[in-house]
Order: structure tokens, then sequence, then C-alpha cells
């Protein structure tokens, strides 16, 4: 630049100044007015002074005269060539994209006007991936989002990568949370929410927002496991299947916490989930729907049934276990000893986490119902997940908690043509720390259709390569979405530049020449086109902290800037934060629901006394009947089948529904021939034959029997 002024400074002191003076001169000697004593003159100071206030020099040399239109073209063409130098091709500090060209690759980046089109534009429901321009975030739908109902025809899997410190949480998490609800304001739809919260704060800058936003808020609390709510995942098994997927999802997301695990022979992660999987089949054939739990599995591995091979043998003999639980059992009793013991052993130390009372609290009941979840209804939900982000101590519960959530939202979505009635968002934050999610690969292909939309987010592609291994890609692909939030790491960095794909930039060559004055510098300049990635892996590594990268198929890449959710200041907080001491205690509604339950339990039970009566009364009426001659079958029948429905009429009460039935003793032969029942001798029954239907157990033997056992 300097030398650029230089020259100009330079062109206009000798067209102004020295041009001037020797037209002045050449005009004197050719009118035969200039003498050697005028040369001597002119070299005086005084004489100089006098020129250049003189208005007759300048009149001179504007003049139509041939020697100052010489002077003059002489000007123009110095000025001509150098203007011609600075706009014609010139040697530059960077390369320019010349992707227009296509002869070497047409990767380019989305320009402004293009990004508005495609993400500002049309429905707003969706998304929320940034802003063209920098600024905070703020509720409002001029935002950057990726819609539901796109033009390209985009899936809703997002897979999101970003390290400690690129403001992932503030300025990607936290406006995705608030848009959400923002962006379905004036729709019918309210879609739930779930989201992975490492550390609670996700539900603490968001939760009082969503409340407003007449959202049900839930929390699932392995954090500090004393707040919010229970599940208990085993409650949801409906098919074969499901025992199966919780049993693999739990032993792998156990095994990934511990690098021995990862490390070790697979046979035992398989040998492990083949007896957690016929253990779960056994408390589900065995024991009664209250005591389908966690904490029962975990009991029944450290019993005495398991741990002796003898016993272990009959164990499904003796209570009658078959099919799919007993297949699985005599797999698992098939592997050689040593080998079986090691996986009992194994598995027991992964089960010891339902031995701590608060998670057999919180995995012992459900206080909502994942059925609910993708439905229509008055409020929808939110669910957070609340878990450490330096501990994966709870990882298998989580892994299997969330499992059963999109096993039970496909089960919805089968109800009403394989399409949920309410979409469902998933925020999967930290989602290594959740482990591998049983059949994520396949259901990733599918979710869309289901109206479920899973946004995962890494802290690096190493993550998903190690979680996955080879079949990391593929999940990838699944997701038409990717957003990175900055990159640390080498083998994300050198992933995104090939996948932003190659451009053709224009180069250019310069050489120097000899040249004057009045010439350009003596150089000259020549152009070509190459290729280059569009950004190479140190550039995307480098890559502005206050931007994302976002990669769609079918699209060019574009760059948004992250828009920061700034809770700290006064001007941009949406709502203020949900403190600690403002969340229901999980013991609190523990206590309440174990109270609810004891309550109607009381107001149903039956002493043994009573029901041993009960039965004779029934069997004493049947008696009487058989011997009246004017007896028809028909009338008995309906008692038959109230039997076998293991409802007992002494009482009017269907022990499977705790309903009172009113018509069961409207039978006009009962009501007839029932006061007869004291001239028939009672019938002998046997205290072996004595059941409590409440808890099935078997008075004298203390085993805990199946309801199919009732006779």
């Amino acid at each position: 630049m300097k030398k650029n002024f230089g020259v100009i400074i330079f062109y206009l002191f000798a067209g102004f100044v020295i041009l001037p003076v020797i037209s002045y001169h050449l005009i004197g000697i050719l009118e035969r007015d200039f003498t050697l004593m005028s040369i001597q003159d002119s070299l005086s100071l005084d004489y100089f002074k006098e020129l250049f206030t003189s208005a007759g020099l300048y009149k001179t040399y504007f003049s139509l005269n041939p020697i100052n239109v010489a002077c003059w073209g002489l000007i123009a063409y110095a000025f001509f060539m150098f203007f011609l130098s600075k706009i014609g091709p010139t040697e530059k500090d960077e390369f320019e994209l010349s992707d227009e060209y296509k002869s070497h690759g047409t990767a380019r980046w989305q320009y402004k006007k293009e990004a508005k089109k495609n993400y500002y534009e049309g429905p707003r429901q969706g998304w929320f991936l940034g802003s063209v321009d920098k600024e905070p975030f703020r509720l409002t739908e001029e935002v950057a989002a990726h819609a539901v109902e796109n033009e390209a025809k985009l899936n809703m899997q997002v897979n999101a990568v970003g390290p400690p410190g690129s403001n992932k949480t503030t300025g990607f998490v936290y406006p995705a949370l608030f848009y959400i609800p923002f962006a379905y304001k004036n729709s019918s739809e309210k879609p739930d929410i779930i989201c992975t919260d490492p550390k609670g704060e996700i539900l603490a800058y968001t939760g009082n927002y969503l409340k407003e936003r007449n959202y049900d808020v839930k929390i699932i609390d392995f954090l500090h496991l004393k707040y919010g709510d229970t599940v208990n995942p085993l409650h949801y098994i409906k098919e074969e299947e499901d025992i199966m997927k919780i049993a693999t999802g739990f032993v792998e997301a156990a095994g990934m916490k511990d690098a021995k695990s990862q490390n070790a022979d697979p046979i035992w992660e398989l040998g492990e989930g083949l007896l957690l999987s016929a253990l779960i089949s056994f408390v589900i054939e065995v024991f009664p729907k209250e005591r389908h739990t966690f904490e029962e599995v975990g009991k029944l591995l450290a019993s005495p049934n398991i741990r002796d091979f003898e016993a272990a043998e009959t164990l499904f003999i003796r209570h009658n276990v078959t099919g799919y639980g007993e297949e699985l059992w005599n797999k698992f009793l098939n592997l050689e000893d040593k080998l079986r013991s090691g996986v009992v052993g194994s598995l027991s130390i992964k089960m010891a986490l339902f031995s701590l009372t608060r998670i057999k609290k919180i995995t012992g009941s459900n206080s909502f119902n994942f059925e609910e979840i993708g439905r229509k209804k008055d409020k929808p939900l939110a669910i957070f997940i609340q878990m450490p982000d330096e501990d994966r101590t709870y990882s298998p519960i989580i892994n299997t908690i969330i499992s059963m959530m999109i096993k039970t939202m496909y089960s919805t979505a089968r109800e009403s043509h394989s399409k949920l009635p309410n979409p469902v968002y998933m925020i999967l934050e930290e989602i290594a720390n959740i482990g591998r999610l049983p059949g994520i690969e396949e259901q990733l292909g599918t979710m869309r259709g289901r109206r479920i939309y899973p946004m995962m987010i890494w802290q690096d592609l190493n993550q998903m390569r190690k979680m996955f291994g080879e079949a990391w890609e593929g999940i990838v692909a699944k997701c038409d979405t990717q957003v990175y939030l900055g990159v640390n790491d080498q083998f994300t960095a050198k992933y995104i530049s090939e996948k932003l794909g190659k451009t053709t930039i224009k180069i250019q060559g310069s050489s120097e020449k000899g040249g004057g004055i009045m010439s350009s510098e003596g150089t000259t300049h020549s152009e070509s086109k190459t290729q280059r990635p569009l950004l190479y892996p140190d550039e995307v590594e480098r890559y502005d902290n206050e931007r994302t990268i976002v990669i769609q198929r079918s699209r060019q890449p574009v760059t948004f800037f992250k828009t920061q959710y700034k809770f700290w200041e006064d001007a941009h907080r949406i709502v203020e934060p949900l403190e600690l001491h403002e969340l229901p205690l999980m013991d609190r509604l523990f206590e309440n629901k174990v109270k609810l339950e004891t309550e109607e339990k009381e107001a149903l039970k039956l002493d043994k006394e009573e029901l041993v009566a009960g039965m004779a009364a029934v069997a004493a009426v049947k008696e009487v009947a058989a011997a009246d001659e004017s007896f028809e079958p028909s009338t008995i029948e309906p008692l038959d089948d109230k039997l076998a429905d293991e409802e007992v009429l002494y009482q009017n009460i269907d022990f499977e529904t705790g309903e009172i039935l009113d018509d069961v003793m409207e039978n006009e032969f009962i009501d007839m021939n029932l006061n007869d029942a004291s001239l028939v001798e009672p019938i002998e029954i046997d205290e072996e034959d004595v059941f409590d239907f409440e808890s099935n157990i078997d008075f004298e033997t203390e085993i805990q029997l199946p309801d199919s056992e009732i006779k």
C-alpha cells in the first residue's frame, strides 16, 4: 500500500510540476524566446518561486500546443499502465475460490442468501442450528432451523460433536430446548422431550421455561439419587425380545465403564447377557408383577439356587418355567464350569449397584408411565435423566431406561399407523456415557417415520468409533444433519475435512522483468486452477470457536454463529433458574405411592379363615347342585367360569383386578341354595391347597408361585 501511494505521488509531481516546466521551456525554444542567460536565470530559487506562482506557466501548459498534448499523453499513459496493473492479475496474499469452474471440485460454503432460504423460510418446527448473524440467543423464529418439513426431505437425526470449551451447552443445547416449545406454540401438537442431563444444569436453566409452557417435567435423578421420579424398566417388557435387549444393553454399558472389560474376551459379555436374560425371564414368570424389578433379579443371582450347580439344574423345572426362559437357562448351564462360574461372578459385580437403597427405590416402581410418551395428552412430557459426567456407575441402568423408552414409543406408534400421535425430541447429551443402545443402528433408519427425532451429542468421533467399532460410519450416515461445534483431535478433523469435499481454486504465478520508471514494476502474472480441500484438517482444528460447521445430505456445507444463552446476564435471561430445593423429593413421592398401595391392599385384604370359609361354601353349593334333580348344568357354568378367573364368590372380589363384583351373586340357583349349604357336610381343605391370592404364596412351602399354578 505504501509503495502504491508513493507511485501515485510521483506521477502527480511529474505531471503537475516537472512536465509543465519542461513544456514551458520547450515552447520557449520553439518560439526562439529561450537563451543561455534564461537557463542560468531558471536555476535560481527566485525564478522557481515566480514560475510556480505565475498563472502564465499553467496557462501555457493547458493550451492546445503539440508539446502540451504530448505531455498530457505521457501522463495519461503512465496512469493507465499503473491502474491496469492494479485491476489485472496481481500477486495475492490468499488463494481465490473458483468452484464455478468445476475442474477440480465444486465444494463451497453456502452463501448467506442461500442459507436464509434453506434454514429461515418455510415451516419453523424442528431443530435449532444457530444464526447467520452474530448475536446472543433470544426467543424468535428468526434463527436457522432444520425443519421437520423441509424441501430436501432430510430426516431429523442429528449427530453433533463438541469438545469441552466449545460452548456446546450454552450455545447449542439450551437454545435447542428453548426453541422446541417456542416453535410449536401455535400448533395443536405439543412434542414430548427426553433429555439426558450431565451435571443437572440443563434442567436448572430450562425447567421453569418448560413449566411455563405447560410441560409436565419429570426427573430421573442418578446425580443426587434423591429427587424426582421412579422408573422400573422391567415393567415395560411385553415380548421375549425385550428381555434380551435389556440384558444386552445393560451388560455392554456396564462393561464400557471398566477398561479391563473393554479388552476382555467377548464370550464373557455374551455369557453375562445369557444369564441375565434367563434370570429376568424367571422373575417375570414366577414372581408377581410388583416384584418384577432388578432388585429381585439381583437377589436371585446371589441366591444358592444359582451358585450351587445341582440346585441350578432344577431351578426352572421346580418352578415350572418353560419356553424362552428355560431355553436361555439351559444354554447357560451348558457352559463349562469355569466359564459359568466366572460369568456368575462378573455379572454379580455389575449388578451390585442394585444393592444401593436409593437405586432400589428409583427402579422399584413407576411414578409415571412410558406409554404416555408420544401420545396426545393435556400436558406434554419433558423427561430429564440426570447423571454424573465424571462417573459411569449408573450407565447400565440409564441405558436400559432409554432403551425401554424407545421400545415403548415404537409399540405406541404401531397402534396409530406406525406414527406417534405427537412427535418426540430426544437430546442425548454425552451419549458416550450412556453406552451402546441395543438396536440403535436399525432404529435410526426408521425413527423419522415414527416421529422420533434424536440428537446424539459426542465430544469427538473417536467416542463413536470406540463404541460402535467399524459400524460407526454407518451410524453417522443415517443422520442427515451433522453439526460440529469444535474439534480438538486429528481423527475428527480429518473426517470433517474429507466430508467437506474438494474445491477448485485460482492461483497466480508471477515473474519479474526489466522496466523503466513509467512501467508497472516490470512484473508479469499468470493464473491457473488447482484443487484443495475446502478446509484442511489443521484449519478445521483452528476454526472459529464462535461458529459451527453444519453438513447436510444434498446441500453445500454451511457455517452458523453459535447463539449463546447468556443466563448470567439479566438482559438476556429468559427465565429464572430452577433451584434444587424446588425439586420434588423422591422419598416423598415414594412414600405417598407406598401409602396409597397399602391402603388399597388393606381395603381388599381377607384373612385366611374367611378365605377358607368362602371356598368351603362354594364347594357346598356345588354339592347341593349335584344332588338336586332339578339342577340344570347351565345354571352353575357361570360359577365355574368365575372360579377359573380366580374370583372368590364369598366376598365378591376379583383378585386379578381388585374390583368388587356386583353380578356374581345374582345367579338364582345360588341365591336359592346357598342357605342350604349348612345341610351339607363341609368339605375338608388341606393346608397345602390354601393360597394367599394376593401374594401367591404357598403357606406350606413358602415358595412364590406364578398365577398359573393357583387352582
